[in-house]
């Protein structure tokens, strides 16, 4: 074999054990920029009287996307929330299912910033899965023996301070929640060869714009802050988060209590099935953001257990989730929610693919 024949031999080896190569640390490292089918399902706790005020939804950190993305997103929840307690001379009695509908939007101005708006659409009433719900919850055993002294599907929603100021929000109104503005900043990427992970921070900040007598906001300007972390390792990934929300008040009937700065934290594990499939598991804590009272729907912190399924193809143009979340505090969070969510991102640069 002549000289000119091995070094072209040797290029054509080198060639495809660096194709072998890229392959294997591929797989082992996702891509830069290309979102993980297997990050957190986007939630919130659903309890009625945690609803009225800003939460920050489950989610990984900021994903490498082009500058001009933008991103419309819809996510349906559906929920059962009961708790009948006295104490301190306040008292409380919800019996309630409910569901509600967040539209959102994030634009990416430049690469690796986010400007997000989200606008929920709430409902309280009375329901029809209080047999259902007790049957899932003695399966997974955390039964709750307040739902079975209410009665089947009765709507209840009273909290009434030590004063005796009522807050009873009527039933059946679907009406706008308060509409939440964020930004994000991609602080971190992960590399390839090291354990840098993506690193992500947000700001965001709650606008009076539901109906604080219906429990549909607060009526006041809420604040937040939270810094989120995600490391993929094979086909699995790994995210956690910290957030901080300053309520700024609470509605008319609740000015009997208090409110203060609580924290939320959230640790993950997906696992991706295939190219577009990811499996996740999830559990969230809540700190109670009320004061003051010893009612649990109040002052008692909450933790969420949630199961999820996504499809996202590769290149994460959209994607699907449905979720399944138990409540695993009773009378803190609700006995049980489903949550589904779909989103699209497209470009404004035409030139570019999304």
């Amino acid at each position: 074999m002549c000289r000119a024949e091995r070094a072209e031999r040797g290029r054509f080896s080198r060639h495809y054990a660096g194709l072998i190569v890229g392959a294997t640390l591929g797989g082992l490292w996702p891509s830069v920029g290309w979102p993980a089918p297997a990050d957190p399902i986007p939630a919130v706790d659903l309890s009625p009287t945690r609803q009225i005020l800003y939460q920050w939804t489950d989610r990984a950190p900021l994903e490498a996307v082009p500058a001009g993305s933008v991103t419309p997103s819809f996510r349906a929840s559906y929920f059962a929330a009961v708790s009948d307690q006295q104490r301190g001379g306040a008292s409380v009695a919800i019996d309630v299912e409910g569901a509600r509908f967040d539209l959102g939007a994030a634009w990416a101005p430049v690469e690796g910033v986010s400007v997000e708006v989200a606008l929920p659409l709430l409902v309280y009433y009375d329901g029809v899965l209080d047999s259902l719900v007790d049957a899932i919850d003695r399966a997974v055993g955390t039964p709750s023996p307040q739902r079975k002294d209410r009665g089947q599907n009765v709507y209840s929603f009273l909290v009434e301070s030590p004063d005796g100021t009522r807050f009873e929000p009527d039933s059946g109104h679907l009406g706008l929640g308060d509409l939440a503005l964020g930004g994000r900043y991609r602080l971190l990427e992960q590399d390839l060869g090291g354990w840098t992970p993506d690193v992500s921070v947000s700001g965001a900040l709650e606008l009076p714009t539901g109906d604080s007598s219906l429990a549909h906001g607060n009526g006041s300007v809420d604040f937040g802050a939270e810094v989120e972390a995600g490391r993929s390792l094979g086909d699995f990934r790994l995210s956690v988060a910290v957030g901080l929300v300053v309520p700024g008040g609470l509605p008319d009937g609740l000015d009997g209590f208090d409110t203060r700065v609580s924290v939320s934290a959230l640790g993950a594990v997906g696992y991706t099935l295939a190219d577009a499939w990811g499996l996740i598991a999830q559990v969230d804590y809540r700190q109670a953001p009320y004061q003051g009272s010893s009612l649990d729907v109040l002052a008692s912190d909450s933790s969420e257990l949630t199961v999820g399924l996504r499809w996202e193809p590769r290149g994460g143009a959209l994607g699907v989730d449905v979720g399944f979340v138990e409540g695993l505090v009773n009378g803190a969070s609700p006995d049980f929610s489903v949550v589904s969510s779909l989103r699209y991102r497209f470009s404004l640069d035409r030139s570019a693919s999304p």
